[in-house]
């Protein structure tokens, strides 16, 4: 052959770096991975499409994808929410919130919505902040999907899979059944009126949970699980 070819026989050293093997990877996993699962959320009315690898969370209403660091948190409101919220969701809102590079976007969905991507630095990690406030059925949610900047740089997780999950939540007719976190012995004169913001449980004197008529003297108290993950001793 002619010079600097290469000749029947000659070795070729195919090797990649490991870095480029592991993005590699990682793509043929995700081009391979099973689909996303509709799930309701525990004691909620929302449904969102999450991929396998994504769990129930414990201490707040949504899911986690732990090996990732993702979370996916949900809250709910009254519909009649949705206006008063939507008023505040901007960008100069959002940098008032510590998060930057937040710009408005769309998604493949009709009906009332907005939708934000943003980025925010937590507890030393920056994280990519994509936010979704919708209504429907009655019910105003909010879904934040959190997830650390540096697996969006890696490719070990995209835009179009956060806004696939985003794109898929909707409300459906009736609650799912919840998972009691807390027993409460003694109630006195309060009863239980349901779930606030997702995983916070409610009490009221009259067992309502939104009044027709707001009252700001109205009596409650709100039992909420807590993020801290750290245990508490026996008061006994």
């Amino acid at each position: 052959g002619g010079r600097g070819g290469i000749r029947s026989g000659d070795k070729i050293d195919l090797l990649m770096p490991a870095s480029m093997l592991r993005r590699l990877s990682l793509v043929l996993l995700l081009a391979v991975a099973a689909p996303a699962l509709a799930r309701q959320i525990p004691g909620s009315r929302v449904v969102l499409d999450v991929p396998a690898s994504f769990t129930a969370a414990t201490r707040f209403s949504g899911y986690v994808d732990e090996p990732r660091g993702i979370s996916i948190v949900v809250v709910e409101f009254p519909a009649v929410a949705y206006d008063e919220i939507a008023k505040g969701m901007t960008v100069e809102a959002l940098a008032g919130q510590q998060m930057t590079n937040a710009k408005r976007a769309t998604l493949t969905r009709t009906g009332d919505y907005l939708y934000f991507m943003a980025e925010q630095a937590q507890a030393g990690t920056t994280y990519g902040k994509f936010l979704l406030v919708t209504r429907d059925k009655g019910v105003t949610v909010i879904v934040t999907a959190n997830v650390p900047k540096s697996r969006l740089d890696a490719g070990e997780a995209t835009v179009a899979e956060m806004e696939a999950i985003l794109t898929s939540t909707r409300v459906a007719d009736t609650a799912a059944a919840e998972k009691s976190l807390f027993t409460l012995e003694y109630l006195g004169p309060f009863k239980r009126a349901g779930l606030l913001a997702g995983t916070a449980t409610l009490y009221t004197l009259d067992g309502v949970l939104a009044p027709a008529t707001p009252d700001p003297t109205r009596a409650f108290f709100v039992a909420a699980p807590s993020l801290d993950v750290r245990p508490v001793a026996d008061l006994d």
